[in-house]
């Protein structure tokens, strides 16, 4: 009993008797013993609270599952086994997914059009037409599929990649790995095997062919294995691979620089049209296909062309962010006609060196061994042979040609000129016409000499081949002039006259943008 804990309570006075004495001590007692009762009890010595029992109970559950969890993640570090081999695998399953990244022209997907972006998976065949394809694989696979050709995906897994390519052409580039992953293409003549290289192999209709840029791979054909190594060529069923000649090289670096673009490419993605559709795209430099392309892009600065024959180049500089969808839609215009395989640098070009991949493409290949392929050589613009006093139609059209190739606007303009000053009745002598108000309204900035050509060849040729592109080109020129009644009459006769043209939606909504304001511009003029 702990009478100390009520030291404080007030005592008798001096003059208590035994008998209060005894109350009081009783009284004492009894207020103690209550407060004994209202008191939590304490377990016995060596007795655990069971409160503490709920928490060691979930203590132990806690390291039991840690424990277990640990030991299944390293297990392969103490019993030697192969989970921790395959777990980069089981990372990988989407790192190793094969994804088409470049579209162009007209290209199928099990008989569907498929988009950038989009898994290829094994059992589906992917066959381009006009256009070309490109597949990656984060692995360090870039597949490029020529025009007219036809792959199948046989096997698409991690360690093993098995296709087929039945016709056509295909570029392949495999970074070399030191665990025994193989990529295996068969051809309708024999079959290819390659742990790291560049090649490229062609199927045509008696005989398949691989051409190796770098590293060597092993043709299987008759039960015969040939080894064919960098800078060879070999054709299925042959004795023994020849070297390549200069135009292999330079076909062969095309498509390499092709190859290394695709392995370049981001997470941006570039639709280019054109009208007429079919020119020719070119990316810093490296054809990668013809309209319509889509396709995902390095990021950066990025050089891109568009070239169509009869039509001028398109050359515009971009600026390609992350995530970033980039659409050009152009309509060609009427030129010069040539056929660039490979555009050169022009005056204005992207930041660096616009050639890298080519570049690096040759080093690939071998110094000095591919030459970029253009159209006139260095130096010897001006030396075509023509005579001074009666050059012909087709001489004096070269001579404008090389002088627009040069961007030399009015020299190309004197020599259509001369042209229609010397043949006036050739049908040459319209297109002259055409393209010097082409060059006059787009490049030299007269839109009244534009105006005047354009006129002239819709007085003598109505019907010709290009009136419609001077009749588009005469209302152009009267937007430059600032003449709206005039250009709005000019559009409705356009429209009125040649209702399918590919102008047609940009020729309506320049007249609804004229209907409205018709009244106050023609006032004024």
């Amino acid at each position: 009993m702990r009478l100390l804990d009520y030291e404080n309570e007030p005592v008798p006075g001096p003059s208590l008797d035994d008998v209060s004495r005894r109350r009081f001590l009783s009284r004492v007692v009894a207020a103690a013993a209550d407060r004994e009762k209202r008191r939590p009890a304490t377990p016995p010595a060596g007795q655990v609270h069971p409160m503490w029992r709920v928490v060691l109970a979930v203590f132990a559950v806690g390291l039991v599952f840690a424990v277990g969890l640990a030991g299944w993640l390293h297990w392969d570090r103490w019993t030697g086994s192969s989970l921790q081999y395959l777990a980069p695998q089981i990372g990988q399953a989407d790192s190793g997914r094969m994804e088409l990244i470049l579209i162009t022209g007209r290209v199928v997907l099990d008989g569907a059009d498929p988009r950038p972006g989009l898994p290829i998976r094994a059992g589906q065949t992917l066959t381009s037409f006009v256009g070309s394809a490109g597949l990656r694989r984060s692995d360090g696979l870039i597949l490029s599929l020529g025009p007219r050709s036809q792959l199948a995906i046989r096997q698409a897994e991690v360690g093993r990649v098995w296709l087929r390519l039945r016709r056509g052409s295909l570029a392949v580039s495999v970074e070399p790995q030191r665990d025994p992953r193989r990529v295996i293409i068969d051809t309708p003549h024999g079959r290819v095997t390659v742990v790291g290289t560049i090649f490229v192999i062609t199927v045509g209709g008696s005989s398949s062919r691989v051409t190796v840029a770098r590293g060597e791979v092993q043709v299987r054909h008759g039960g015969r294995i040939q080894k064919v190594r960098h800078g060879q060529s070999l054709v299925f069923g042959t004795d023994a691979p020849s070297p390549l000649g200069m135009r292999g090289r330079e076909a062969l670096s095309k498509r390499v620089a092709h190859l290394m673009l695709l392995g370049r490419a981001g997470n941006a993605d570039l639709v280019v049209d054109s009208d007429p559709r079919g020119a020719e795209v070119f990316l810093d430099g490296v054809k990668v296909g013809v309209t319509p392309a889509r396709s995902r892009i390095p990021l950066g600065h990025l050089r891109l062309q568009v070239i169509s024959a009869r039509h001028e180049t398109i050359s515009e500089l971009l600026q390609i962010r992350a995530g970033q969808l980039i659409k050009r839609d152009y309509a060609l215009e009427l030129g010069h006609q040539f056929t660039a395989s490979n555009p050169g640098p022009l005056s204005t070009s992207a930041p660096g060196n616009d050639a890298q991949a080519d570049a690096s493409a040759r080093r690939l290949i071998g110094p000095g061994m591919a030459r970029r392929n253009r159209t006139t050589k260095p130096g010897r613009t001006d030396r075509a042979p023509i005579s001074a006093t009666h050059p012909t139609v087709q001489q004096l059209m070269q001579r404008a040609q090389r002088r627009r190739l040069v961007r030399d606007w009015r020299g190309a303009v004197r020599a259509y000129q001369e042209l229609i000053r010397r043949y006036p009745l050739a049908s040459s002598a319209g297109v002259a016409r055409v393209s010097i108000g082409t060059i006059q309204l787009n490049r030299l900035g007269r839109p009244g000499q534009a105006l005047r050509s354009f006129e002239r060849y819709l007085r003598d040729r109505r019907t010709g081949t290009l009136a419609q592109e001077a009749a588009y080109g005469r209302a152009r020129a009267l937007q430059a002039l600032g003449r709206p009644c005039a250009e709005l009459d000019a559009l409705q006769t356009f429209l009125r006259r040649y209702p399918r043209s590919l102008n047609r939606a940009r020729t309506r909504r320049r007249i609804r943008a004229l209907r409205t304001g018709k009244a106050a511009r023609c006032a004024n003029h």
